[in-house]
């Protein structure tokens, strides 16, 4: 994407209070390269568990992901840009028999002013602009729980809003409890520790046409098929009017209604394909719009998880 500075993501992790659970990530810590933005301490925990190391989270803790390593992407180019892919791992420590836990994401987004200062894009003071593009965040980085052997996902992790978890011993099924997010697998266990990893995959969809259409990894789709809470969710949040902003630039020339979207996905009568095609080209070019604008005006992206029920 012209124009765009982005090229990593930040991890930042939280937890404070006496723990019954700690969050965690496993390899080499090292100074990252945005970590004054976060202005949090560098100095973390280890612990050690069946021979693995975990840096673990304090409530001043964050974990730098580099471009070329650890970003993890699925595609060569390793910049975090439209149509673009990857995957962060997150571990959960548990050290009661409590297996239940709330996690908030947390999205940031900074700019520098004209005299260089860097700037939270998401203050009451920011720039209107700016505030417009890191809206824009929140409808074009997409976090997911799962992704199967052909690329396609579901779990959808809503920036937006936290998430109530039930930590997996095993593959999500239909007969477990339809109101908790389960996600995870369980590594390591014992009398006293459970380990847990959460893997987080992300996904920046390069156009429009990948949350509508469906099944083709070629073409970077998101969902195998229409029948699937994600793949509602977001075509609902994509009509919605309190949510479709955080998708779509929308000029203010254009005063109509926005076509439905199923007008594309599945038209009708004679001029249906005509209709389909002419509402394609209106959504794709608000989609490409709203991503040109967070190339222009957003320079570091974080993304983090806090936990907010522990003990």
């Amino acid at each position: 994407m012209n124009n765009t500075r982005v090229s990593g993501q930040a991890i930042q992790i939280s937890a404070a209070g006496k723990p019954e659970f700690a969050l965690a990530t496993v390899g080499t810590r090292s100074k990252g390269a945005y970590d004054n933005l976060f202005g949090l301490s560098a100095d973390l925990q280890t612990e050690t568990i069946d021979g693995e190391v975990y840096h673990i989270a304090s409530s001043n803790s964050s974990f730098c992901v580099s471009s070329d390593k650890n970003l993890n992407n699925f595609f060569d180019n390793a910049d975090l840009r439209p149509g673009n892919r990857g995957s962060l791992d997150l571990y959960v420590i548990c050290y009661t028999d409590k297996r239940e836990l709330t996690l908030q994401p947390v999205l940031s987004a900074w700019y520098e002013d004209k005299d260089g200062n860097q700037k939270d894009a998401f203050a009451q003071d920011a720039e209107k602009d700016r505030k417009q593009a890191a809206e824009f965040l929140k409808g074009h980085i997409l976090l997911f729980a799962n992704m199967d052997d052909k690329g396609m996902y579901s779990g959808n992790i809503d920036l937006t809003n936290s998430i109530r978890i039930e930590l997996a011993t095993k593959t999500p099924n239909a007969e477990q409890d339809s109101r908790k997010f389960t996600w995870g697998e369980q590594v390591y266990s014992d009398d006293n520790t459970a380990v847990y990893r959460l893997p987080v995959y992300w996904v920046w969809p390069e156009q429009f046409g990948n949350f509508i259409y469906t099944g083709n990894s070629y073409n970077k789709n998101l969902f195998a098929q229409k029948d699937t809470a994600d793949y509602s969710a977001f075509v609902t949040a994509m009509e919605s009017n309190a949510t479709f902003s955080r998708f779509f630039e929308v000029p203010s020339s254009y005063t109509g209604e926005r076509p439905r979207i199923e007008t594309i996905t599945t038209p009708t009568g004679p001029t249906g394909f005509t209709e389909a095609t002419k509402n394609y080209e209106l959504y794709s070019g608000w989609y490409n719009a709203a991503d040109e604008i967070i190339g222009d005006k957003i320079s570091y992206i974080g993304l983090g998880f806090e936990l907010t029920n522990n003990g």
